[in-house]
Protein backbone atom coordinates (compact mmCIF):
# COMPACT_ATOMS: atom_id res chain seq x y z
CA UNK A 1 0.00 0.00 0.00
CA UNK A 2 1.11 3.81 -1.04
CA UNK A 3 1.13 6.34 1.96
CA UNK A 4 -1.37 8.11 0.44
CA UNK A 5 -3.85 5.21 0.40
CA UNK A 6 -3.33 4.66 3.60
CA UNK A 7 -3.82 8.56 4.34
CA UNK A 8 -7.31 8.78 2.43
CA UNK A 9 -8.68 5.25 4.17
CA UNK A 10 -12.31 5.74 5.65
CA UNK A 11 -14.36 3.59 7.74
CA UNK A 12 -16.53 3.65 4.60
CA UNK A 13 -14.19 1.47 2.55
CA UNK A 14 -14.22 -1.56 5.61
CA UNK A 15 -16.69 -4.36 4.37
CA UNK A 16 -16.89 -5.59 7.82
CA UNK A 17 -19.05 -8.55 7.03
CA UNK A 18 -16.27 -9.78 4.33
CA UNK A 19 -12.95 -8.76 6.28
CA UNK A 20 -12.00 -6.78 3.82
CA UNK A 21 -11.21 -3.12 2.75
CA UNK A 22 -11.59 -1.40 -0.53
CA UNK A 23 -8.93 0.74 -1.19
CA UNK A 24 -8.65 3.26 -4.20
CA UNK A 25 -4.92 3.18 -5.70
CA UNK A 26 -3.14 4.80 -8.47
CA UNK A 27 -5.19 5.05 -11.66
CA UNK A 28 -8.49 4.54 -9.05
CA UNK A 29 -7.72 1.05 -9.85
CA UNK A 30 -9.71 -0.54 -6.53
CA UNK A 31 -7.71 -3.11 -4.67
CA UNK A 32 -9.30 -5.10 -1.76
CA UNK A 33 -6.98 -6.32 0.91
CA UNK A 34 -8.28 -8.94 4.10
CA UNK A 35 -8.28 -8.55 7.39
CA UNK A 36 -8.41 -10.90 10.51
CA UNK A 37 -11.20 -10.66 13.41
CA UNK A 38 -8.88 -9.08 15.93
CA UNK A 39 -7.78 -6.28 13.76
CA UNK A 40 -12.04 -5.86 12.95
CA UNK A 41 -12.44 -5.59 17.29
CA UNK A 42 -9.37 -2.99 17.11
CA UNK A 43 -10.58 -0.86 14.49
CA UNK A 44 -14.20 -0.90 16.09
CA UNK A 45 -12.78 0.06 19.38
CA UNK A 46 -10.24 2.76 18.25
CA UNK A 47 -13.37 3.99 16.42
CA UNK A 48 -15.33 4.22 19.58
CA UNK A 49 -12.60 6.09 21.28
CA UNK A 50 -12.76 8.82 18.80
CA UNK A 51 -16.01 9.51 19.27
CA UNK A 52 -15.07 10.56 23.25
CA UNK A 53 -11.60 11.47 23.16
CA UNK A 54 -11.38 13.20 26.82
CA UNK A 55 -12.53 9.50 28.01
CA UNK A 56 -9.13 7.58 27.38
CA UNK A 57 -6.59 10.76 27.08
CA UNK A 58 -6.81 14.13 28.85
CA UNK A 59 -4.15 15.49 26.20
CA UNK A 60 -7.05 14.82 23.44
CA UNK A 61 -9.44 17.70 22.35
CA UNK A 62 -12.32 17.68 24.18
CA UNK A 63 -14.73 16.81 21.21
CA UNK A 64 -14.29 14.28 18.50
CA UNK A 65 -12.32 15.11 15.29
CA UNK A 66 -14.54 17.13 12.93
CA UNK A 67 -13.79 14.52 10.08
CA UNK A 68 -14.98 11.07 11.42
CA UNK A 69 -15.18 9.20 8.40
CA UNK A 70 -11.36 8.95 7.78
CA UNK A 71 -9.30 6.19 10.07
CA UNK A 72 -6.34 8.09 10.50
CA UNK A 73 -6.33 11.82 11.65
CA UNK A 74 -3.83 14.15 12.34
CA UNK A 75 -3.11 17.34 14.92
CA UNK A 76 -0.61 20.08 15.45
CA UNK A 77 0.37 17.93 18.69
CA UNK A 78 2.00 14.05 18.62
CA UNK A 79 -1.57 12.09 17.97
CA UNK A 80 -2.97 11.50 21.31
Amino acid sequence: MRKSEIANLKFTDILHAQNEIQIIGKGDKVRTVFFTDSLKRDLFEYREMRKNPRQWSKRAPSSPCDDQDYIFICHSDPYY
